[in-house]
């Protein structure tokens, strides 16, 4: 079939109007869509816990999302390591299972069982490891179970680190991706995952500066683009040059998301 005739003259700008009409239809859907209902931000940003899980038997995509969110975790994200069997990168948003005052709690539960002064408690932001600094030596059980009294699964024992006369202390604690790959194993048996091979977490305040430090750099590629269509077209062209590159990254903003792919870095 064809579509162009020879010797047959097309007058392509009687579409203009409705073509340029539903540009800007699209121009403005994408500029809503931003909003709601939103960009899918992946880890990078939206910050969460990322794995990369083997499993021992075969394990399907669908089933180990919807097993995901039976264990309670929000909009989970379960993608196939190409080249790899039963081997999946696995995203939740959650990147602590503790509350956001569990510093005060720890260290009021260090300050009743413990005879030296605590000085400083620090859970680091993945809710992974606990370090502390008192005023002197104490008994390291005493400072475990001390821990536990908080409310805390203490993974390992609790040991000593840095100089003598430093009186620091530091123990693993029981985060998020200890969590999934212990709930996997008792949920699926001997399909379950091995050890993770990788586990990558990103607290909402680094994500935040995460995303504005990447929109910066998008309104600085603009900007140079913008002065190089400037000097490049006739001033006549440059306009619409300008239109249709704004027109084009709307419109891939868009698709991003109505199909709800990621939106990372």
């Amino acid at each position: 079939m064809e579509f162009f005739k020879p010797g047959i003259t097309y007058d392509f700008m009687k579409l203009r109007t409705p073509l340029v009409g539903a540009s800007i239809v699209v121009c403005i859907a994408a500029v809503v869509s931003v909003f709601v209902p939103g960009l899918n931000f992946g880890i990078d940003f939206a910050g969460g816990t990322e794995l990369q899980l083997h499993f021992q038997g075969d394990v399907s995509t669908a089933e180990l999302r919807s097993t995901l969110e039976e264990m309670q975790y929000r909009s989970p994200d379960v993608v196939e390591v190409a080249g790899r069997d039963n081997t999946y990168l696995v995203r939740v948003r959650e990147v602590t299972t503790l509350p956001a005052d569990i510093d005060q709690t720890i260290q009021g539960a260090l300050d009743a069982a413990l005879e030296p002064s605590v000085e400083s408690v620090r859970v680091s932001p993945g809710g992974d490891k606990v370090s502390v600094r008192l005023g002197a030596a104490a008994d390291l059980t005493a400072i475990h179970d001390a821990l536990t009294g908080a409310g805390v699964d203490v993974r390992g024992d609790v040991r000593r680190f840095g100089p003598e006369s430093d009186f620091r202390y530091e123990a693993d604690l029981v985060g998020v991706a200890d969590q999934i790959v212990g709930e996997l194993r008792t949920r699926l048996g001997d399909r379950g995952p091995t050890d993770p091979e990788r586990v990558e977490w990103v607290g909402p305040r680094a994500g935040e500066q995460l995303r504005n430090g990447a929109i910066k750099a998008l309104l600085y590629a603009i900007g140079f683009i913008m002065v190089y269509v400037a000097f490049r077209f006739d001033l006549r062209f440059a306009p619409g040059g300008v239109v249709a590159l704004i027109h084009d990254a709307l419109f891939t903003v868009l698709l991003y998301v109505v199909f709800q792919k990621e939106f990372n870095l």
